[in-house]
């Protein structure tokens, strides 16, 4: 087999949370933290939901989350305005 043929496997990384959130730019480290904040409220609203219909003011947890979801858009929206500055 020629050396041209094969395939190289690269070692795969462990996902890093720290290196993704912080990003390759001002911005996209902004968008990477408004991502987060919307997928964290997502699952508590989800929670909220189904844990409200047999634990008493588990529901909170889902008014809880969607005040965040408004949180993680306003991030996302100002990021949008901050320039990418290397």
């Amino acid at each position: 087999m020629n050396e041209e043929t094969k395939i190289e496997v690269k070692h795969k990384e462990k996902f890093n949370f720290k290196n993704w959130i912080k990003g390759k730019s001002k911005k996209e480290h902004w968008e990477n933290i408004s991502f987060t904040i919307i997928v964290f409220s997502a699952i508590l609203i989800f929670m909220g939901i189904l844990l409200g219909s047999f634990i008493k003011y588990t529901v909170f947890m889902a008014s809880f989350g969607s005040f965040l979801v408004i949180v993680g858009i306003i991030i996302y929206i100002i990021s949008e305005f901050i320039g990418e500055t290397k």
